[in-house]
């Protein structure tokens, strides 16, 4: 079981049912809700953190007394989040992510304009977007805890740091630039993760989402039956690495290269052609007779797609 920490100071019984709703989803994960104040320090509650695979914080820990003990918090999330990384980087305690539950006035008010505490948390959710989502979240923080246990685990066993490796990645996949930016110093576990999750995961380049693989398909994939058929083809290409559960990848070069080339049999690269094209000769080649192909947000726009619309998340 993978268990989280919940910090907040508004009352318990505001604040359980968020945490209920994520935790229902599964019995791998367990949220221990408590009050800042219930800490007398800093030193306090990282001790208890050391049964624990992850932290939730509200942003503004010292705000709301308890009715209970009339007390409140003397630290805030940045500061307390600041103390556990430096203690993460003395070995005194063992990497954790940690992410924010709050308001949205909360965020607005203070932490979107604090860009110096933003790299310390792993993810921000408002609460709006946990009650919306709760199965998204709960599968989140499940992967976020596991991710960082393993990339704890391999830091500590293997001799040489190989991204390709951790990344469960063929080395021609992941750009060289890449490899020698964690050869040129040694990365804390929360460095390595705040990588991976900030620029693999939602920077589109090496890795990309599914959006992006049914536009470079040139497939509508709503519309097509045999949209599964083609993801179960590309099998081979899925990220595989730390936080792969929750937030589903594919490899570029694979599937843009590799898969193409093979399926196709053609040199030509896949973004010459039209979605037409590309979708004819899929089609074609692997039998998947119902796949639609993807028709462009303005009629006068080509459809030799590569990339989405943020808004839509169409080709």
């Amino acid at each position: 079981m993978i268990k989280y920490l919940y910090l907040d100071d508004e009352e318990t019984t505001t604040i359980k049912p968020y945490s209920d709703m994520v935790v229902e989803h599964s019995k791998e994960l367990h949220i221990d809700v408590e009050h800042p104040a219930a800490f007398k320090n800093n030193s306090a509650l990282i001790n208890r953190l050391k049964g624990y695979q992850g932290l939730i914080l509200d942003w503004r820990l010292d705000e709301i007394s308890s009715k209970t003990d009339k007390k409140k918090a003397d630290f805030r999330a940045a500061t307390l989040a600041q103390e556990i990384r430096t203690r993460e980087t003395e070995k005194k305690i063992h990497p954790l992510p940690i992410v924010i539950w709050s308001q949205e006035s909360k965020l607005q008010r203070s932490y979107q304009g604090d860009f110096t505490s933003h790299d310390l948390f792993n993810f921000v959710y408002k609460k709006d977007e946990i009650v919306d989502n709760p199965d998204i979240v709960h599968d989140q923080l499940l992967s976020l805890a596991l991710g960082y246990k393993y990339i704890d685990k391999f830091k500590s066993t293997k001799k040489k740091f190989n991204l390709s490796d951790l990344l469960k990645a063929k080395d021609s996949y992941v750009d060289i630039r890449v490899q020698e930016y964690f050869n040129s110093t040694a990365r804390t576990v929360h460095e390595i993760a705040r990588f991976i999750i900030q620029d693999l995961l939602y920077r589109p380049g090496l890795l990309i989402d599914k959006h992006r693989l049914a536009s470079r398909l040139g497939i509508d994939k709503d519309a097509s039956k045999d949209w599964k058929k083609i993801l179960d083809s590309i099998e081979d290409y899925k990220y595989l690495g730390p936080f792969g559960e929750a937030w589903e990848r594919w490899w570029a070069f694979g599937v843009e290269k590799e898969w193409w080339l093979h399926t196709s049999g053609q040199d030509s690269p896949i973004s010459l052609l039209n979605a037409k094209e590309r979708v004819e000769i899929i089609k074609k080649k692997t039998g998947f007779r119902n796949l639609m192909v993807a028709e462009p947000i303005y009629p006068k726009y080509h459809t030799r797609f590569y990339t989405i619309c943020e808004y839509t998340k169409k080709p």
